[in-house]
């Protein structure tokens, strides 16, 4: 098993839990957002979803960076995945991880890097999207990539439907990919 934090928010927050614990991954901490009650709530809650198994987290808005340094520094964790995270990360929680740090991005990068992804990808016309596992560095959305798939984009699709479509592409992905990272290979 390999200690592991994982930084987390939406659907593709908790698919990517689920898939970390399927992998034996060992989930020391999740870091998530409080569900904001002025915001229409209509995806999965990664909070509930911790509280129901038992999974150690904390909400970035009662904390900061710099205490959660002191507390993920407790955790070594050898990986850290995020998984629809709201924040930029500064270096020294990158650092952290003694293996890798790792994203989950919205959509097939290079393009649509940085925040809402999925908007603009539909406000843009794409017809094209998917989504992105790749390494964390300084640069936002800009680590190497290591794995990636596409999908249609559809003109009948809306921020729903499109969610559901890259929720479904990074369960892909990360069923594709975690038992090379368990194995050292990515």
């Amino acid at each position: 098993m390999k200690n592991t934090v994982v930084f987390g928010y939406h659907n593709i927050g908790v698919s990517g839990i689920k898939k970390l614990i399927k992998h034996n991954f060992e989930i020391k901490l999740v870091v998530t957002h409080i569900d904001d009650e002025n915001e229409k709530i209509w995806f999965k809650s990664v909070s509930n979803f911790c509280k129901i198994n038992k999974i150690n987290y904390v909400y970035f808005e009662k904390s900061s960076f710099l205490k959660l340094i002191k507390i993920l520094k407790l955790s070594n964790p050898e990986y850290i995945f995020s998984f629809y995270f709201r924040k930029i990360f500064p270096k020294e929680i990158i650092d952290l991880a003694s293996i890798s740090f790792l994203n989950m991005h919205g959509s097939y990068l290079p393009k649509y890097r940085g925040a809402a992804p999925l908007n603009w990808q539909i406000i843009s016309g794409e017809e094209k999207g998917g989504a992105s596992l790749h390494k964390v560095n300084k640069n936002i959305d800009a680590g190497d990539i290591v794995y990636q798939k596409s999908f249609r984009i559809y003109k009948k699709d809306n921020p729903v439907s499109l969610s559901k479509k890259i929720n479904k592409t990074s369960e892909f992905i990360l069923e594709k990919v975690l038992p090379d990272i368990l194995n050292k290979t990515k």
